[in-house]
């Protein structure tokens, strides 16, 4: 064979190498598989701030999410329930006649005052674009509504870099089963500045309210990460 030839082999074979794909690994922001069991009786978290364990089991970005739920409208016996449960993740009810926020959120095992997020120190400025990290990617399992025209499945994820940076993206996860991803472009500024995902102290997870007498509502989330691009990967021959 040629010198010329034997070139043009050996670049034929570096280019099929090259075109071979590494998928780099997600960052977990929470797996969902830590229960998280409320204080006093019940069996759900309902209208206040609980903290679970520093360490419910699972993997939780920072080893700790704190949950709560707000009622803005109650009728009769209803409730806004929140609750973490192994096999089937991050559950939200909201009772028929029911308007309010559930919450979630994660800023690390620093602060001790879990009815407020901790936006200053947090996660102490983890890198989400780690390794070509671009998306979040949050996995629905179940999602139902009423059909009064409220929308209480919708919801809106904040990234958080300090108190006054920081952006949001508002999603639906109505339809689920479903996969919802979030490119870090799409996400609105909120505060002074806009996010840096490569610095972030905290992120927050809340439904959206819904005006007037809610209508019946439920789902539920087991997992929330980052979502990796593809690499190319050159290997030696």
């Amino acid at each position: 064979m040629s010198v010329r030839r034997c070139r043009f082999a050996l670049l034929v074979v570096l280019a099929l190498v090259a075109a071979a794909p590494t998928i780099a690994q997600p960052i977990v922001i929470d797996d969902f598989t830590g229960a998280q069991v409320p204080s006093g009786s019940g069996s759900y978290f309902v209208n206040g701030t609980y903290k679970g364990n520093a360490s419910p089991g699972g993997t939780i970005l920072g080893t700790e999410r704190d949950l709560k739920a707000v009622v803005t409208l109650i009728s009769g016996t209803g409730e806004v329930d929140l609750t973490v449960a192994p096999g089937s993740g991050l559950g939200f009810i909201r009772a028929l006649g029911c308007s309010g926020v559930e919450e979630v959120w994660w800023d690390g095992a620093v602060n001790a005052d879990h009815n407020v997020i901790d936006t200053a120190v947090g996660l102490g400025g983890v890198n989400l674009t780690a390794n070509g990290q671009n998306a979040f990617s949050i996995v629905v399992s179940s999602a139902i509504q009423g059909t009064s025209g409220a929308q209480p499945n919708d919801m809106t994820i904040t990234v958080y870099s300090g108190p006054t940076a920081f952006s949001s993206k508002t999603f639906s996860i109505r339809g689920a089963p479903l996969t919802v991803s979030l490119p870090y472009s799409g996400f609105v500024q909120g505060g002074a500045s806009a996010a840096n995902f490569a610095s972030v102290r905290a992120i927050d997870l809340q439904t959206a309210t819904n005006s007037g007498a809610g209508t019946f509502a439920f789902g539920n989330i087991t997992s929330i990460s980052t979502t990796p691009v593809e690499l190319m990967s050159f290997e030696a021959i």
